[in-house]
């Protein structure tokens, strides 16, 4: 879907003729010193949506699974083929240190964590050649009934697209996390969508969830391949987007120079591979 008008340059939100509704805030929050993307101070996160989370364990090696609360791990005493022979936890505070001593099949274990009494339900397995980086299991802090959602305003758009982009530009020792906001792995496929004009090249980059709304907001650089300079225009965009930033310029440099490249900052309510599912192919 395609936007066709309507954009505001001053802090402005305006409806379009499609689900685009744009928020330009270029010049808007004047960060410097950005980071390079290499250095993600994050670990890999999974979200707890009451559906058993699958995690496999590296066989003698040491793997952190992070909470947001103390929890209590539950053995799975109707299951006796995980033993203490197959598995050895250490519960620190929020944190568990979980080490597979021997390769086993899948095995559901139940973690309740001790202030909300929610029970997370996980499936195990030891493997060889897992991988052994740590894991933050969120869980959601809002509950709200099914298919009602928290009201959503102009600020909260806002706090997602500014979120985004002191995670981007700002100094990690300046960057604060947020208990709202989740980041999530990106699902893009090849070749990749024909997100923009073919003059520009594009690759996502970030995104994160909001905890307490329908909400994604996603990251995605953009470099000029012409040789000649050129107006980024967001607003021929493919996608199923609500709002959008473009952070630090709209005029792009030409091929090889310093300003041809920029970042746009996109909000939707699906996960960035949903919201541009409808675009067609390079």
């Amino acid at each position: 879907m395609r936007a066709q008008k309507a954009i505001s340059m001053n802090n402005g939100v305006t409806r379009a003729h499609t689900r685009w509704r744009v928020w330009m805030v270029c010049g808007w929050l004047l960060i410097k010193t950005p980071i390079a993307w290499g250095a993600d101070p994050l670990d890999d996160v999974l979200v707890w949506q009451h559906r058993p989370l699958a995690l496999t364990l590296p066989v003698a090696q040491e793997r952190i699974l992070q909470f947001d609360e103390p929890v209590i791990f539950n053995s799975p005493q109707p299951n006796a083929a995980l033993t203490d022979d197959h598995l050895h936890v250490i519960n620190l505070d929020r944190h568990l240190y979980v080490r597979a001593l021997q390769p086993f099949d899948t095995m559901r274990v139940q973690v309740t964590l001790h202030t909300s009494g929610q029970v997370v339900l996980l499936d195990l397995r030891g493997q060889s050649d897992a991988p052994d980086h740590a894991l933050r299991i969120q869980t959601p802090m809002t509950s709200t009934p099914a298919g009602h959602a928290l009201p959503q305003t102009r600020d909260h758009w806002v706090r997602l697209l500014r979120y985004a982009l002191h995670q981007v530009y700002a100094p990690l020792a300046h960057v604060i996390s947020d208990p709202d906001l989740v980041r999530l792995a990106l699902r893009t496929t090849r070749p990749l969508p024909a997100l923009t004009t073919p003059s520009l090249q594009w690759v996502a980059r970030a995104q994160w969830q909001s905890m307490r709304w329908p909400l994604h907001v996603s990251v995605v650089e953009v470099r000029n391949t012409q040789p000649h300079s050129q107006l980024l225009d967001v607003r021929s965009w493919c996608g199923d987007w609500l709002a959008a930033s473009v952070f630090p310029r709209t005029q792009l440099g030409a091929k090889g120079q310093v300003d041809a490249t920029t970042m746009v900052f996109l909000l939707s309510e699906a996960p960035f591979h949903q919201a541009i599912a409808g675009c067609h192919e390079r």
